[in-house]
């Protein structure tokens, strides 16, 4: 079964930890993490780096925010993300997701 578990920062991740220790170890699954939002940004500490390091399985990343925490580019990355999602989304299927 195919699994994408959802990720946008390190306080989702720290809960699902516990979770992707036992789908990792599992061969009835196939365990991909989908990292976006503020694991990919320096200023929160590049968290991805965490979660290339845990060696859970497939780490896709999807791009879309930056570091504006204006109003307007807030709004103008939300919309990034939703377009880049629809693009992921349609080149990527799983059979259960996992999101918070």
């Amino acid at each position: 079964m195919k699994i994408a578990v959802l990720t946008s920062s390190r306080a989702d991740y720290g809960i699902y930890q516990t979770l992707l220790k036992k789908l990792c170890n599992s061969v009835k699954f196939d365990l991909t993490i989908v990292a976006f939002g503020m694991h990919l940004l320096s200023k929160y500490g590049n968290t991805i780096n965490e979660i290339i390091e845990d060696n859970f399985g497939i780490i896709k990343k999807v791009e879309g925010m930056q570091s504006d925490d204006s109003e307007f580019g807030i709004v103008r990355d939300y919309a990034k993300i939703i377009h880049n999602f629809s693009i992921f989304w349609k080149e990527n299927k799983y059979d259960l997701l996992i999101c918070l």
